[in-house]
């Protein structure tokens, strides 16, 4: 019973003398990952070209909230696979810093997809009214991130599909 209790003894003092190091190892180690989220959109009308995934006029918004109580650093590009389409790699946009301040959220929408388009394909590729690809966001603390897709077919069908958008742990990433 000696024995129990002096070895419980030496377990509690080891543990109270470990236990503030591994509080430290595990708060450096936080600072080190970041959140990436991989968001596909697909914007605007492509109903004179049925090569694409369904014929009609289409749009997408992209949502992030920062639930936390802290800050966060976020990053934001663009990456088209339409155009160019056909196997060959689209265009990537620079990507922009931003601060989403804790409780608030923010959106991005087709528009500005379109936009960023037109400044990233070189001349002299003809700008479609078309876009498709993936938003990517980086932040330094998770968010939440949501998807929202519409599509209006010819025949006046309307589809709309939502998703929550997974995000995956990285290496922090250089600022841009």
């Amino acid at each position: 019973m000696k024995r129990l209790i002096a070895l419980l003894c030496v377990a509690a003092f080891a543990a109270t003398i470990l236990a503030p190091s591994a509080s430290l190892a595990r708060k450096k180690k936080r600072g080190i990952y970041w959140y990436e989220y991989s968001v596909p959109f697909t914007c605007g009308s492509n109903a004179t070209d049925p090569g694409r995934i369904l014929t009609g006029d289409h749009a997408t918004v992209i949502q992030a909230i920062n639930a936390g109580t802290a800050n966060a650093t976020v990053y934001v590009g663009l990456a088209l696979t339409y155009p160019t389409g056909a196997l060959f790699p689209g265009w990537v946009s620079d990507r922009v810093a931003a601060t989403l301040p804790a409780g608030a959220a923010s959106q991005a929408s087709c528009q500005d997809a379109l936009d960023l388009q037109n400044q990233i394909v070189p001349p002299p590729f003809p700008i479609p009214p078309y876009a498709q690809g993936f938003a990517t966001i980086q932040s330094s603390i998770p968010l939440t991130v949501q998807q929202t897709h519409s599509v209006e077919m010819p025949g006046g069908q309307i589809a709309l599909t939502n998703q929550a958008i997974p995000g995956r742990r990285i290496v922090r990433p250089p600022a841009p």
